[in-house]
């Protein structure tokens, strides 16, 4: 099968993400001749694929035999994208999905051949996931095309259409997608809004203590790595123009080795000591501290896992008194002594900590952003001239210069289109990407 040269103008896809069967539907389509060309057009509307997919649709031209291809379109959600890329697969960024449906128009110029007159054009499609692919029944776009060979007035050399621009329409919501997509997996960090639940979970980061000490040591046990997380995520949230601490909750524990009372104690001063470290970076206000004491609850559920000698004869003490002071008294008397040693010797040190159990963050209020939203609104009612004051009194961005790109697009000025466009895509804005290559078609 031979794969035509083809001259072909395509505005960015705006797909739907919901994951169910593949939809395409096929309107306003139009073949004729022109001089010794033939000029095909016609508008997609593609819905509800997967961002994890890769759409592939195929226009084929046939009669009897004869049958050509033209250039296919590749329609690629983001997160196949992602898998592509790191295969070292190049991903043009026109063919990129967004999180929207929208019509889509094909435009391409063939040579004429004889054949042709009276022939059929059909779109073939396939969907590839990550380990499938599947082909979808091909849609007759056209039959019986170009019934006449009448030459029409020839065509310009460059076919026009008016750039649909490619910019998102909430900053905020986009900073914040942002974010929550690098910190996926950071069980740690948590979205809480305007929330007051805080609550601790089990991706707790420990900062371990040497034995009657509440001095933080980067060098003992794990410290360095959970350490070097927290001070990660503090950064991230800080360099974040619309993300915020809202608390960050620690609580403080010991182990249940010697007086009750200063084990109280230490585990509050093992508290104030991490707080103290990260208060260069957080203020005392934003956070929430809880201080356990002695940590019997730990320990009992360290002692159940474990198969150490005489395990449910110390549960079963620890169960059995709730007074301290006589659980220790009768774990040391237990066996000569053998179990409680083996406990102090094995367990105690995971007792001996703070923890930074989680931290919660929260939108900011930002006026620039509000300004920058605005002039979105502002493009989409095509008032170009007013959003493009508003963009020029806050701080550039990638998201800023696309859309100054986008006003200058939309008004012809093409130079400072393209240089607000090189901007944004040295930011790592995608959409400029997509809106350059409109503009170079």
């Amino acid at each position: 099968m031979k794969l035509r040269n083809t001259i072909i103008i395509l505005a960015t896809l705006l797909l739907s993400t919901t994951v169910s069967a593949q939809k395409t539907d096929i309107t306003s389509s139009t073949i004729e001749k022109v001089g010794d060309n033939v000029i095909i057009h016609f508008n997609l509307n593609i819905e509800k694929l997967p961002t994890n997919s890769m759409l592939t649709l195929t226009p084929v031209i046939w009669k009897d035999n004869k049958r050509d291809s033209l250039a296919p379109v590749k329609v690629i959600g983001r997160n196949k994208a992602i898998t592509m890329e790191r295969r070292g697969e190049k991903v043009e960024s026109a063919n990129l999905i967004s999180n929207l449906t929208a019509l889509s128009k094909y435009k391409a110029i063939i040579p004429f051949e004889q054949w042709m007159v009276g022939a059929t054009l059909s779109l073939g499609n396939t969907v590839e996931r990550c380990y499938s692919k599947k082909m979808f029944d091909t849609m007759i776009i056209d039959s019986n095309i170009l019934q006449t060979t009448e030459i029409k007035k020839p065509v310009m050399a460059k076919l026009t259409i008016q750039p649909t621009p490619i910019f998102g329409s909430d900053v905020k919501a986009a900073y914040l997608n942002d974010f929550q997509e690098t910190i996926n997996g950071s069980g740690f960090i948590s979205f809480i809004g305007n929330s007051k639940d805080l609550k601790s979970n089990d991706t707790a980061l420990p900062i371990y203590f040497k034995e009657g000490s509440n001095t933080v040591d980067t060098s003992y046990m794990n410290d360095y790595r959970s350490i070097s997380k927290m001070q990660d995520a503090i950064s991230l949230i800080k360099s974040n123009p619309i993300i915020r601490v809202s608390k960050i909750y620690i609580t403080g524990s010991s182990s249940p080795k010697g007086n009750y009372t200063q084990n109280k104690k230490i585990s509050h001063n093992r508290i104030k000591s991490l707080m103290n470290y990260f208060n260069q970076d957080i203020a005392y206000d934003e956070f929430k501290v809880v201080n356990i004491g002695e940590n019997w609850d730990e320990l009992y559920a360290l002692i159940k896992s474990s198969n150490m000698d005489y395990k449910d004869e110390v549960l079963e003490i620890i169960d059995d008194n709730p007074i301290h002071i006589i659980r220790k008294s009768k774990l040391k008397s237990l066996a000569d002594g053998a179990p409680y040693k083996y406990i102090v010797s094995e367990f105690f040190p995971m007792l001996r900590k703070a923890s930074y159990t989680q931290i919660f963050y929260k939108i900011s209020p930002n006026d620039q952003l509000d300004e920058i939203d605005e002039a979105s609104k502002l493009i989409k009612s095509k008032d170009y001239k007013k959003a493009l004051d508003k963009l020029q009194k806050v701080t550039p961005t990638s998201y800023t210069d696309n859309l100054i790109g986008v006003c200058y697009m939309m008004t012809n000025d093409t130079d400072n289109a393209k240089l607000h466009f090189q901007k944004a895509i040295d930011g790592g804005n995608r959409d400029a990407q997509s809106n350059l290559i409109q503009m170079n078609l």
